[in-house]
């Protein structure tokens, strides 16, 4: 009986708090505290080496409230108020009488009037504000009320992104606990303009989904607009609004993880000058994806789908401990610092500006106060099938090298009996690749040959920039594109597998493996993890056929040999075999399932009956009292 109780606590008290078997992580503003100028009430731009830099402005000031009232939400430290205050006043400060702000506060003087994208972040701060203050200080909630009611005029006149994705956050927050018919007539009308150019950058490169999610204007912040939507979304019951955040979370967000590791430079992405480069990455590029993901997990109904949006967030929060191509540290737990970005290989700035210390504290909030979010953080990268991309001019072969618009400014013209040898492809992680060629413009007869054999011989024709598809491959080899007839202008080769995918190690023996299906085909999904070889057979809609190992039987949610026919893999699913536990979450996302199977009881057991009756009627009371307290300041949002 003793033993029993004993049990019964233990049960309740991982109801209560949690198991992650992970590190805790502290969410540390100590940092962000000291950013705070008490002179003018406002925050530091940059910090290096002790030194505060740059001037105190509303962007990093509205951004510091935003971090310290959702820090308020989840922990519920009334400490913070205070800073969220400070840094609110300071925000209602800059604003002109007509609701436009001023950016910078120099000796005393406002400079930068307008509606930039420090407008937009000021009214997120606002409505945030509000939310959190009307409970707690009336006075000061209707100050703010009134500095959002004074700015509403601009609201319709906004075009950039960015400031949309901040002026529909800080609404939602405001209509969440106001419920002001015109906030949320501003919200949708402000949303159906995110969609569309959420619809926009979708067809940037239609014959090439993974990257036609970039858009040269969108790589700063991705998640911003994902953020707005989901939460937009999930407040206001719309639909359209959670499943466009979706969308992009579950495509291009999904292969920034794999291909990326969430890491690529801010100068430039989709500019035909500029190759994709990884570095310098600043913090709030992975930041605003966490979050992003996070939120979109909210947003979201299906508890399965939700918790897969869970653990990409804590993935994705994985890079500031680590996990990321540079193999550095970028969050400091023990005094609240963020690197300014990755520099490359092993390279960072040390500088810590209050940009790079509140986006990714903020962020991480989300993380660290979630079960499924959390235990992820400290996962790490150990093996990966992701793409080939092989810039033309560096392949061997016969062509000519010409100037212009183009990445690196320049591209190879291919004529008749002009050849390119791609070397030897092999993905070793799947058995199907297909072949594409970022070309510039193309008239021309092309033979494939694999080790000096014609596999095939296709025409194409294009008249601009796009992706050509020369065709689905399944065996390694040594492979040559020649040019038998016409013309063909080629800047990029991209070779490209079925599923790409990146393998993570969670915990001794226990892995993820991320992955996403590039291109419709059946195929071999092959992955290592130490000397444990498995493969998975899917057909064209990730239906499994038959799955293998070196180690024995493969089991997935507890099935194996024919019991595993017709699994659809897309979703979240358990794969063991020998002592190897993975779990597996491969996108696009199944309807549901996965999970292990548990069995029942051959007969009834009274006192595992009693036991489960008294779990859940106290997991149930606490459940209520956490909602309860949640109630008191809107949901955690």
């Amino acid at each position: 009986m003793k033993n029993n109780v004993f049990i019964l606590f233990i049960l309740l008290a991982y109801m209560c708090i949690g198991v992650t078997g992970a590190q805790p992580l502290k969410v540390n503003l100590s940092h962000l505290n000291e950013l705070y100028d008490p002179k003018t009430g406002g925050w530091w731009e940059f910090w290096s080496n002790g030194r505060f830099m740059g001037h105190v402005n509303v962007d990093d000031t509205a951004r510091a409230a935003i971090t310290y009232l959702n820090y308020y939400i989840h922990f519920r430290d009334k400490n913070v108020l205070e800073y969220a205050r400070k840094a609110l006043t300071f925000t209602m400060k800059m604003q002109d009488p007509k609701g436009l702000f001023y950016l910078y506060l120099v000796d005393e003087t406002k400079t930068d009037l307008g509606a930039g994208d420090w407008f937009g972040r000021a009214i997120h701060a606002l409505g945030l504000g509000y939310m959190v203050f009307k409970d707690v200080d009336a006075v000061f909630a209707r100050r703010l009320e009134e500095a959002i009611l004074k700015s509403k005029q601009h609201f319709p006149y906004i075009s950039s992104t960015w400031t949309i994705s901040h002026i529909i956050m800080g609404l939602t927050y405001y209509y969440n606990a106001s419920h002001a018919d015109w906030a949320k007539e501003a919200i949708e009308l402000l949303s159906g303009k995110l969609l569309s150019k959420q619809a926009n950058i979708e067809n940037v490169v239609k014959e090439y989904p993974p990257w036609g999610f970039y858009s040269e204007s969108l790589t700063y912040a991705p998640g911003l607009p994902i953020q707005a939507l989901a939460l937009a979304g999930r407040i206001l019951n719309k639909t359209e609004y959670v499943n466009s955040a979706r969308k992009a979370t579950e495509k291009l967000f999904v292969h920034l993880a794999i291909s990326h590791q969430f890491t690529y430079s801010d100068k430039t992405w989709f500019s035909w000058r500029c190759i994709p480069g990884t570095y310098p990455c600043p913090p709030i590029i992975p930041a605003t994806i966490v979050k992003a993901f996070a939120l979109s997990a909210r947003s979201i109904s299906d508890e399965e789908i939700s918790k897969v949006h869970h653990i990409m967030a804590g993935l994705a929060a994985s890079w500031f401990l680590g996990n990321n191509p540079a193999g550095v540290q970028m969050y400091n737990p023990n005094t609240g610092m963020v690197y300014d970005g990755i520099l490359g290989e092993g390279r960072v700035n040390t500088n810590s500006g209050c940009e790079a210390t509140e986006v990714p504290l903020d962020a991480l909030i989300y993380v660290v106060s979630n079960e499924d979010s959390s235990r992820y953080l400290w996962a790490r990268s150990i093996s990966h099938s992701t793409p080939l991309m092989l810039e033309a001019e560096n392949l061997q072969g016969v062509y000519r090298i010409a100037r212009g618009d183009a990445f690196k400014g320049k591209y190879i013209v291919l004529n008749k009996g002009n050849f390119i040898k791609l070397g030897k492809i092999d993905l070793k992680g799947s058995d199907k690749f297909r072949i594409l060629l970022l070309s510039r413009k193309s008239d021309c007869t092309l033979e494939v040959y694999l080790s000096g054999k014609l596999l095939k011989r296709i025409r194409l024709e294009s008249s601009s920039w796009s992706f050509l598809s020369i065709g689905e491959f399944g065996k390694p080899g040594e492979y040559l594109l020649k040019v038998v007839e016409g013309e063909l202008q080629v800047d990029m080769v991209v070779v490209e597998p079925f599923i790409e995918y990146r393998v993570y190690q969670i915990s001794q023996n226990e892995y993820l493996l991320l992955g996403l299906k590039l291109f419709n085909t059946s195929g071999l999904l092959k992955f290592k993890i130490g000397n444990v070889n498995v493969t998975i057979k899917v057909d064209e809609n990730l239906n499994v056929v038959s799955a293998s190992s070196n180690k024995g039987a493969v089991h997935i949610d507890g099935k194996s040999g024919d019991e595993l026919k017709d699994l659809s893999l897309g979703g979240l699913h358990v794969v063991k075999t020998g002592d190897v536990k993975v779990n597996l979450i491969l996108f696009p996302l199944g309807s549901g399932g996965g999970g292990e199977n548990v069995e029942k009881p051959s007969e009834v057991n009274w006192v595992g009956i009693l036991t489960v009756a008294i779990l859940i009627i106290s997991a149930t009371f606490i459940l209520i009292l956490k909602w309860l307290g949640r109630r008191k300041h809107g949901d955690p949002i």
